[in-house]
């Protein structure tokens, strides 16, 4: 089982190469030196926080705060710099509002931010931090759900295949932890034996109680009640996977489901269908997002739904070929690709440098986030 913290791309590349030690790659170089070890600066997660201003998070354990620029001569303008103790770096970002949000931090706790300047997110600092049982693992993703009542929750997935619920007691400074949830699958599809909880998404809400989905790299698909932490069903997303879940995107009763494809025969973009009442996931459709059809992989780091309508909605989905890609789901489930851009810059002799890209989406402005930060203008097609 892998312990070092690498990168879930490169980490499955290195398995399929054969490689005996993941957290060394030697390089291809007569020099004489030895590499000891890597920092990591990719984008891990990118979420926005208003209307103008969203956030970065890296391997590293950075967080940027960066406003919307606007300009088609000019990038994201950046506000705020911050650091986070996190082992694995930033992994979670979830905004609370439009003037705080939560982040993981290291095992034990997850940081909850806030701004009070008048020019919001310049004087971004820790509030407060949550602490919960370190056997759960640093927050790998995060959900927030509001029932009926106006009572918020944060529900976040964690490393080690735990679900906490947290309850906003008086401002988003002050939250009580209500529950734990043990999700894990008995046998993960993965070959480390991970369980991270890679995505949670709301599906729909009720009479004072709603529901969440998680995704996890042990392969399932989990929808639990909040509050209660109540499991109402478990799906292996697909039975004869070779990798976990990496990201998914709930909106309306479809749920799209990014993964890394092993062999030409896997896919590694998923929809489903998700019926509440009967707590059943069902498979609609697959499809493979590569250009190198012979690559041993095709890891797909992020998805994001788009602007949504009755007949359906578009999503973004950032693979580790260092492309953007562009499509459409059916209300019925049924996907179809527009196209693709490539999102990452070619150095040395060709070789593209990138292990994915984070991405999301308010309204008609993108932001994808690799080692650069990318915004884009979503225009009709």
């Amino acid at each position: 089982m892998v312990t070092e913290p690498l990168p879930p791309a490169l980490r499955s590349r290195l398995h399929l190469q054969g490689a005996e030690s993941p957290g060394v790659v030697p390089p291809t170089c007569t020099a004489p030196l030895e590499l000891l070890g890597t920092t990591y600066t990719m984008a891990q997660e990118v979420t926005w926080l208003d209307d103008k201003h969203f956030a970065v998070g890296r391997w590293d354990g950075s967080l940027g705060i960066f406003a919307f620029a606007e300009s088609a001569t000019s990038g994201p303008v950046i506000n705020c710099a911050v650091n986070s103790p996190a082992q694995e770096g930033v992994q979670m970002i979830t905004s609370l509002d439009e003037r705080s949000f939560v982040s993981s931090s290291d095992d034990g706790t997850i940081a909850v931010w806030s701004t009070a300047s008048p020019t919001p997110w310049t004087d971004t600092r820790v509030c407060t931090l949550l602490q919960y049982d370190a056997s759960f693992g640093a927050a790998n993703s995060g959900a927030l759900v509001q029932v009926p009542s106006d009572i918020r929750y944060f529900v976040a997935g964690h490393a080690n295949g735990f679900v906490t619920i947290w309850r906003e007691r008086d401002g988003h400074s002050n939250w009580d932890l209500v529950s734990s949830v043990d999700i894990r699958a008995p046998k993960p599809v993965n070959p480390w034996g991970l369980h991270n909880i890679r995505g949670i998404d709301v599906v729909s809400s009720g009479q004072g109680i709603q529901s969440v989905v998680a995704g996890s790299e042990d392969g399932n698909l989990t929808l639990l009640e909040v509050p209660t932490g109540k499991i109402m069903s478990k799906t292996c997303y697909n039975p004869l996977a070779r990798r976990g879940i990496n990201s998914l995107a709930m909106d309306g009763t479809t749920l799209l489901v990014a993964n890394c494809a092993v062999g030409s025969a896997d896919r590694n973009l998923w929809a489903y269908t998700v019926d509440v009442a009967s707590a059943q996931i069902t498979l609609t459709d697959a499809v493979n997002l590569v250009i190198e059809s012979n690559a041993p992989q095709a890891f797909n780091f992020d998805v994001a739904w788009g602007v949504r309508t009755t007949s359906g909605g578009a999503f973004f989905s950032s693979t580790e070929e260092g492309v953007l890609w562009v499509g459409n789901a059916s209300a019925s489930g049924k996907l179809s690709v527009l196209g693709n851009v490539p999102v990452t810059r070619a150095v040395g002799q060709g070789h593209i440098l990138n292990l994915g890209s984070a991405v999301c989406v308010s309204r008609n402005r993108l932001i994808v986030a690799s080692y650069d930060v990318s915004e884009f203008r979503v225009t009709a097609r």
